[in-house]
């Protein structure tokens, strides 16, 4: 009932060349959309999020980031892992030739957003998921020698004043017990 961590695939697999990005998928669009509408006033916000993972009460893994926006309802984005090689089937047997691979992607997404409210306090949203490799007697549930992936997936709104801290959600893998904590503290930049 052992997980490979999926801190301990990314860093395998990626090494030093581990890095986080944020909306790394339309940085231009982003970054466009973010000045030509954030207005002067904006508030900045810090989000610090720790991921935790438990199996029964002991704490197997936890992960801190911080993530800086602002109250202009722009999702920022979180991510990351890397990709996992799996071998594709082949078609005739004792082919040669290189292997052709699918990739499957593993590790930790983050969206998150903030909206300020009248009262002074802000509405945060945030979707998290996380996706890792199963081992030991767990991965004898797929298809002999192929990699079993677990996905672990909470989203979650809150308010929250500057300084307050507070779990944003929790979820629980039914089939290994894992319990994915996500705790969040809004802090307004000064």
């Amino acid at each position: 009932m052992k997980t490979i961590s999926t801190l301990a695939v990314v860093a395998v697999l990626l090494g030093p060349g581990l890095s986080l990005a944020q909306d790394a998928e339309k940085p231009s669009e982003n970054a466009k959309l973010a000045a030509t509408s954030t207005p002067k006033n904006a508030i900045a916000v810090k989000l610090h999020v720790t991921v935790s993972k438990y199996q029964s009460e002991k704490k197997v893994s936890s992960v801190p980031f911080t993530v800086s926006l602002t109250d202009n309802n722009i999702w920022n984005r979180i991510r990351a892992g890397a990709r996992v090689p799996i071998p594709m089937a082949t078609m005739t047997p004792n082919a040669t030739g290189p292997t052709p691979y699918n990739y499957e992607q593993v590790g930790l997404s983050i969206d998150s957003r903030a909206i300020s409210l009248p009262s002074g306090a802000f509405q945060v949203e945030m979707n998290a998921s996380d996706t890792s490799v199963v081992a030991g007697e767990q991965a004898t549930a797929g298809a002999a020698g192929a990699p079993v992936f677990r996905t672990i997936s909470v989203a979650s709104t809150t308010v929250l004043k500057d300084g307050q801290t507070t779990q944003l959600s929790t979820a629980t893998d039914p089939i290994s017990g894992l319990v994915m904590r996500v705790d969040v503290t809004l802090n307004v930049s000064k």
